[in-house]
């Protein structure tokens, strides 16, 4: 027995949960923690940095309106127009665009498996004539409805060229629930 079990790797256990998940999630949709198990690995802010490189690089609105969450769709007037103006923001052809860090920004559980888990993404966009930094934030897990993950809010910085501060260009954030708890 102890053979096996030293056999047992990360990856394995990984891949049995990926196989069992699923199966599981049928079986029980409504329960909180395999919700917040799936969305936790479907959905982490890897996921969510990769994704928005994409629709930045392609300057694709449908793609980077998928990635809001439901508040910003349903509370954002011209969502696409508002998508595209962000875009035109970025001055010059984009040399390189890297995620440069991300770390927790709120994670809460109010009780009855209710949990919110939102992470900060940070993306370095160097252009042929500027550089900008992207800060998001990323609801990765939201077990009272599924449909707030994604993007709470995004914000478009331009470094100055004089000095290491920068400047905001653009912004689209939810109404509520920025850092914060919201149902």
């Amino acid at each position: 027995m102890a053979e096996i079990l030293g056999k047992i790797t990360g990856t394995t256990i990984a891949k049995i949960i990926s196989i069992l998940l699923p199966i599981l999630l049928t079986l029980f949709p409504n329960n909180t923690s395999l919700i917040s198990i799936d969305q936790q690995i479907n959905n982490h802010s890897g996921i969510g940095a990769s994704k928005i490189i994409a629709a930045f690089e392609e300057k694709d609105i449908n793609a980077m309106e998928e990635l809001m969450c439901y508040n910003i769709k349903q509370n954002t007037e011209d969502l696409s127009d508002k998508i595209n103006e962000m875009y035109s923001c970025v001055d010059g052809e984009i040399v390189e665009l890297i995620e440069t860090e991300s770390g927790s920004s709120f994670s809460a559980n109010h009780g009855d498996g209710k949990q919110i888990l939102q992470t900060s993404i940070n993306l370095k966009i160097i252009t042929t004539k500027k550089e900008y930094n992207v800060g998001v934030v990323w609801e990765t897990v939201n077990t009272i409805q599924t449909e707030e993950t994604g993007i709470r809010s995004i914000v478009l910085l331009e470094k100055s060229t004089t000095d290491n501060n920068y400047k905001k260009l653009f912004e689209i954030k939810a109404t509520e629930g920025v850092s914060g708890w919201h149902e």
